[in-house]
């Protein structure tokens, strides 16, 4: 451990005017400017030399060094007469310097030679002869000593405590001075590594969040890709449309990451997920003292400021939210809970919602107003059933993805399990198929990745689903072509009907084994004409 002393008070008992009165007028400037340097000067190096040459000025000094303490040792750039490049290590007990940082104290030495304690190994080194010898501690504001200032060879006699009362002075002045200039150096180390951090995460995302992340081409999905393309540029705000596991965040991020916010947030809310006594607080935030205990929160809606606020599930939000909502799109400012303080605000708002909101807002759940200004660029996502042959690239491109997180080695598809997913409708969706094939590549043994014993037997979701691909399989063309949307709704009927059974009729569990919200499950309930009784 470095040795704690206590730092030397400017009203020592030693009056340093006595010594030598002649020179106090130019210690008093000098002592200013080498104020002025510690409060202004960035440069680690420049500081430490300038304070060495000030100090041999006032002092009279030939030569002078600082030497800092790292781990056992003693280094020091700083020695006025040495090339700029050559660094001095001595032990950290070792010499003068090394004495002086162990004990705390300063030591004047009229006769380097004839001191035990010198070090000679430096002179031999250099090729400079030390005689007169003046070091003083570097103290820092915790009282470690974390240096030693040390003067060489006074030009006119020997060192006084005249002279060991200024270095002191110095000194105490210089170790706040070194321990600022490395908090600033560690800040800005800090800050451009969080700089170059930011700017490669910000890569990372627009990689993950741009077009290429949204796997397919089929003609639906392309529309969607031009629709992001068209829509990002713009300050819109945007309502995106689809079934639960479509990949509406997904889209939200994309378009983002694609637009002038890029560099600002990305904040979402699910507000299904809150409780409505929750939603505001977590929206508008709250002031402190509303209630006992309650401390000041910010909400989203100023963590989003700059960016983009994405509310999924919007369709969920209660009413008295929704009015408080409307009033933030239409003028921009909103009130913390408990607050008295318009706060202006600056974020695009990105809804995403799975139902039929003009059916809600008919049955007076959601405000048609709120609707309006929510639904200023419409983008729906198709469902994965409806994107043909983009079922097997998704399927590839989560495959890949999943093999590269769990460190399994190269994995295909059997060709079979292909051709069953191009068959299988997917209620679930990209969630659905996602979470079926990382169940795949836990389960496979060796290179081939079997989905299909997943679709028959072990996902309740598609406990059934060889029978219902039978079913299709047996249907009848309609006229001249195959009636794929009753194949569809055949299918889905038959699976909504057994995942009721085996739930007692519960449509939360029945939703869960399918992979719906209860919002979907109850939609495609109104479509099929079934009841929960079936």
């Amino acid at each position: 451990m470095d040795t704690k002393t206590t730092r030397p008070s400017s009203s020592s008992s030693t009056d340093v005017s006595s010594g030598n009165p002649g020179e106090q007028p130019d210690l008093v400037s000098a002592l200013v400017r080498i104020g002025n340097i510690f409060s202004t000067e960035r440069n680690f190096n420049h500081l430490l030399q300038t304070i060495v040459n000030e100090t041999n000025q006032i002092l009279n000094a030939e030569r002078g060094s600082i030497f800092l303490v790292e781990g056992e040792q003693l280094w020091s750039k700083i020695a006025t007469g040495l090339a700029e490049e050559e660094i001095i290590r001595v032990k950290k007990n070792e010499g003068i310097a090394g004495k002086v940082v162990s004990t705390g104290m300063p030591l004047i030495i009229p006769d380097a030679y004839q001191d035990t304690r010198f070090n000679p190994l430096v002179d031999k080194e250099t090729g400079y002869k030390t005689h007169t010898l003046l070091c003083v501690p570097l103290i820092s504001t915790q009282g470690e000593v974390i240096g030693a200032f040390e003067l060489l060879n006074k030009r006119t006699g020997t060192f006084t405590s005249y002279d060991q009362e200024v270095l002191k002075m110095v000194a105490s002045q210089a170790a706040i001075a070194i321990e600022n200039i490395q908090l600033y150096e560690k800040e800005v180390e800090r800050k451009d590594t969080l700089e170059q951090e930011n700017i490669t995460l910000k890569a990372q995302l627009k990689g993950k969040y741009a077009y290429p992340a949204i796997v397919g081409d089929s003609p639906a999905i392309l529309q969607v890709k031009n629709a992001i393309h068209k829509v990002s540029a713009t300050e819109a705000n945007v309502l995106i449309r689809g079934e639960s596991g479509t990949g509406k965040e997904l889209i939200a991020r994309s378009i983002h990451s694609q637009s002038p916010r890029a560099n600002r947030p990305f904040v979402a809310i699910n507000c299904a997920a809150l409780p409505d006594s929750l939603m505001e607080s977590e929206l508008f935030g709250i002031e402190k003292g509303v209630a006992t205990g309650v401390n000041r929160r910010v909400g989203l809606l100023e963590q989003a400021k700059g960016g983009t606020l994405f509310m999924d599930e919007v369709g969920e939000m209660p009413l008295s939210t929704q009015v408080k909502l409307l009033r933030v799109l239409q003028e921009r400012t909103f009130m913390r809970i408990g607050g008295n303080q318009e706060i202006q605000l600056d974020i695009r708002v990105i809804g995403a919602t799975n139902r039929d909101l003009e059916a809600a807002i008919e049955q007076g759940e959601f405000r048609e107003d709120l609707y309006y200004r929510l639904n200023v660029f419409p983008i729906l996502i198709p469902p994965l059933r409806e994107r043909g042959d983009d079922i097997i690239m998704l399927a590839r491109f989560i495959l890949s993805n999943a093999i590269d997180k769990m460190k399994v080695g190269k994995k295909i598809f059997n060709p079979e399990c292909e051709t069953a997913m191009m068959t299988y409708p997917w209620p679930g969706n990209v969630r659905e198929l996602e979470n079926i094939i990382e169940r795949a590549v836990i389960l496979s043994e060796g290179e081939t990745v079997d989905v299909c014993p997943l679709l028959g037997v072990e996902t309740p979701s598609v406990s059934s689903s060889r029978g219902a691909l039978a079913k299709t399989a047996s249907l009848q063309p309609a006229k001249e072509g195959l009636d794929l949307r009753s194949a569809v709704e055949e299918v889905e009927l038959d699976l909504i009907q057994r995942a009721l059974k085996e739930t007692g009729g519960n449509q939360l569990q029945a939703a869960k084994r399918l992979g719906l919200s209860r919002e979907g499950l109850r939609k495609k309930m109104v479509r099929l004409n079934l009841t929960a009784k079936e």
